[in-house]
């Protein structure tokens, strides 16, 4: 008996055999799409660390022809941030496809680089120790995150050592407190303007990474092991 069937061909009942050649899976659009995730946001990474290069240069300029010290402490914070911008090495667990959250991430880095020396020079030692306390802050949060530092929020795994075992966004806590002292010594509208913007622009930033990392139980736990965002007892 004939079967109409014959491994990968077909047979039409006339001594036709006709062959088919085995299907090749074609590759899906995930793969794709990761990758140009991948190649955006590593293009980010080196306009944000080339856009805080450019920032620390003016505030050195400004150092030098000033000797404004609030200048100076500054250039340590936007030195760092554009160090681990391009250092980040660790691919995401999950990435981030909301363009608002890019765009939100996007503006609240770039905004505090708008904020400019004034034209007298205010320097106080207790604010200038306010500069340095967050500075500090903000470095040994991103020395915890190493090279899971990325400018969009996602999930490069969950950090909760170090100092974020007290809060929950030391880095944000650490140039809030950095870029206030330095506004106190700079106070212009216009600064004040750009540290508006760019306080609402944080805690969105904030919301957007606690929305998309609360998904990993890992991270739903720490946030009720740490309840307290950027300020100890707090908020």
């Amino acid at each position: 008996m004939l079967r109409a069937k014959r491994g990968t061909g077909t047979y039409d009942g006339w001594n036709n055999y006709e062959h088919t050649p085995p299907q090749q899976a074609l590759p899906g659009p995930a793969p794709r799409q990761k990758l140009l995730r991948r190649l955006i946001e590593t293009g980010l990474n080196f306009v944000g660390s080339a856009v805080y290069v450019l920032s620390a240069a003016a505030l050195i300029l400004d150092y030098r022809h000033n000797d404004r010290i609030s200048s100076l402490l500054m250039v340590a914070l936007t030195t760092m941030f554009a160090f681990f911008f391009l250092a980040r090495t660790t691919p995401p667990q999950e990435a981030n496809t909301s363009p608002r959250d890019w765009l939100v991430a996007t503006a609240g880095t770039a905004i505090p680089l708008l904020l400019r020396p004034a034209a007298a020079v205010h320097d106080f030692a207790i604010t200038e120790a306010l500069q340095f306390v967050g500075i500090c802050v903000s470095i040994t949060g991103l020395l915890a995150l190493n090279n899971s530092f990325g400018m969009v929020a996602a999930n490069r795994g969950v950090k909760t050592g170090g100092i974020y075992r007290y809060i929950r966004h030391p880095i944000y806590a650490g140039y809030v407190l950095a870029s206030s002292g330095f506004l106190v010594q700079n106070f212009t509208l216009f600064n004040a303007a750009v540290m508006a913007a760019w306080m609402a622009l944080e805690f969105g930033r904030m919301g957007a990474e606690e929305k998309l990392l609360s998904r990993d139980p890992a991270y739903a736990a720490y946030m009720k092991r740490t309840p307290w965002r950027i300020i100890p007892f707090v908020f």
